[in-house]
């Protein structure tokens, strides 16, 4: 059989298994209390956001959004513009959108995959792409994002683009940064690491333009929909201070959680709690800081082998300085497959490139930190705090090593290329 046909076996498997699961518990229309979780962040955070803005409500507002619509949580603090991407599958019924968003889902993770595999000059022709494609749907962030109907693949691509094309092609990386602030916790990350190099300020411009036009347009039919200008505010600080309201938006508390600030509230053990934003805001900002520093260091020094480690930081940092869950994890992709091609070999060397890529990897396979496996099992204390911390420790580690190679690399080398051409 050829590495080709192996590739297109592997990736079919891999999708019937994902595709078999997810629908086996898809959750059912109109019952967003039954426990099938299948597609539910598509229900709660795609269709019903998109159904609400089309029959005049304001999906911002926690209170009604749930009152009026069968869902089972509230829609979160997404840039406007996400409305309108999504806008097609507000139109379809509801079980035919899930499938359609499914399938666009899909499609997004091949794309995912290709500008990866692109971005790390590493071939990318339809075997390798296939190959890396089924390894993320075997992952735990790919596996989760279609099996909950997330949108982290959008979010992925557009950071892909902003990372390969902000210096060469401006208004794409600018597209690219206006997907990527679909979510705020990849969009601002990412724009104030791209202020930190000179040479992509004019891609960062596109996407803040971008952003800003296409969210107005939208914010104004919201702000009917609340009833004015303040109303909507208020819906907004409404959706905000619920974020510490259940475990699953809060940091610490949840099993998912991955970021830096995560991390050290599973250490002290605390509940969540107005004290404990002061820790999260110093944990968060500190490891923000570092990248921004190191990002901008590399970027007087145009060296080629350094530019992947830096590609490394600028995703450690996205994922680190501020909440994430284990899904968003997927943004690892293009990082794992700079490294696992070979591509940070000079500046890594090898056996900091392979340690590098087993920490990169935990959060891929750690399917132990699911509230499955530690509900049904029934893990608690120093067991339960290891298997919820590894993601965060793993990363944490990997970003203090990068951080560490990218200060300490010789400046001399091969000018760093325009990596989208």
């Amino acid at each position: 059989m050829s590495a080709r046909s192996l590739a297109v076996l592997g990736f079919v498997i891999a999708l019937t298994v994902v595709s078999f699961r997810t629908f086996r518990n898809a959750e059912i229309p109109g019952s967003p209390m039954l426990p099938r979780y299948g597609l539910c962040d598509f229900r709660d955070a795609v269709y019903y956001p998109v159904r609400a803005l089309l029959e005049g409500d304001n999906p911002y507002r926690p209170s009604t959004y749930r009152a009026r619509y069968p869902v089972g949580s509230k829609f979160p603090l997404y840039a406007p513009l996400i409305l309108a991407i999504d806008l097609p599958f507000g139109l379809l019924p509801e079980r035919v959108a899930g499938i359609a968003h499914y399938a666009f889902n899909v499609l997004c993770i091949l794309l995912v995959a290709h500008l990866s595999l692109r971005l790390c000059a590493a071939r990318s022709d339809l075997t390798l792409t296939l190959a890396l494609a089924a390894a993320i749907l075997l992952g735990r962030p790919g596996n989760t994002t279609l099996f909950t109907g997330e949108c982290t693949a959008y979010l992925c691509i557009g950071t892909f683009l902003a990372l390969g094309w902000a210096e060469s092609r401006p208004w794409i990386g600018g597209l690219g940064v206006a997907l990527a602030s679909l979510k705020p916790t990849f969009g601002v990350p990412l724009g104030l690491l791209m202020l930190a190099r000179r040479d992509q300020r004019r891609a960062l411009a596109n996407g803040v333009m971008l952003t800003t036009v296409g969210s107005a347009a939208i914010a104004g039919v919201l702000v009917h929909a609340a009833g004015g200008v303040l109303p909507w505010l208020e819906s907004l600080r409404e959706n905000y201070l619920t974020l510490s309201a259940t475990s699953e938006t809060y940091a610490g508390a949840s099993v998912l959680a991955l970021d830096a600030a995560a991390f050290v509230d599973r250490l002290l053990g605390h509940a969540p709690g107005a004290a404990l934003a002061r820790v999260e805001a110093v944990v968060s900002l500190t490891v923000l800081a570092i990248g921004i520093a190191a990002v901008g260091f590399a970027a007087r020094a145009r060296n080629r082998d350094r530019h992947f480690v830096a590609v490394t930081v600028v995703c450690l940092t996205v994922l680190l300085s501020v909440h994430h869950q284990a899904y968003d994890a997927l943004l690892l992709t293009l990082p794992i497959a700079a490294i696992a091609s070979g591509r940070c070999s000079p500046a890594l060397g090898p056996r900091t490139r392979w340690f590098l890529l087993f920490l990169l990897l935990v959060p891929w396979v750690n399917y132990a930190a699911t509230y499955g496996f530690i509900d049904r099992l029934q893990v608690a204390g120093w067991t339960k705090l290891l298997i919820t911390s590894a993601n965060g420790g793993a990363l944490l580690t990997a970003f203090a090593v990068s951080v560490t190679v990218l200060l300490a690399g010789d400046d001399a080398g091969v000018a760093e290329p325009s990596v989208g051409t």
